[in-house]
């Protein structure tokens, strides 16, 4: 996808019409609602007891039901070999990996190109 063509997705189906963050991040949560295929993979930096940050594999399971009006996306996600769920915030997932899924490595690429001008 060109970066026109993003914009224009941008523009014309994700933020049309939006007046406030809240607006703007409701078009996002549904944009990715509708887009994304889960569960898939990811990277998030995460710090151990001693203080040593390392990059660890996620599964993302889910949009978390949070309150995006002020704070923005969050996922659900389970460190690998875990039963533990936890939320992090879109902007800490690193390294999406969605297999075959090209709409949920496509969504991500929108979002990093609306968020960096990239």
């Amino acid at each position: 996808m060109t970066k026109e063509e993003m914009q224009c997705k941008i523009d014309d189906e994700i933020t049309v019409d939006c007046y406030d963050e809240y607006e703007v991040n409701l078009g996002w949560f549904t944009f990715f609602g509708d887009e994304l295929g889960f569960p898939f993979e990811a990277e998030v930096l995460m710090k151990n007891r001693k203080g040593t940050k390392k990059l660890e594999k996620v599964d993302v399971l889910r949009i978390a039901d949070n309150n995006f009006e002020s704070e923005g996306i969050f996922f659900e996600v389970s460190v690998k070999k875990s039963d533990i769920i936890f939320e992090v915030h879109i902007s800490k997932l690193k390294n999406i990996e969605a297999g075959e899924d090209e709409a949920t490595q496509e969504a991500f690429e929108i979002w990093q190109f609306w968020k960096t001008g990239m």
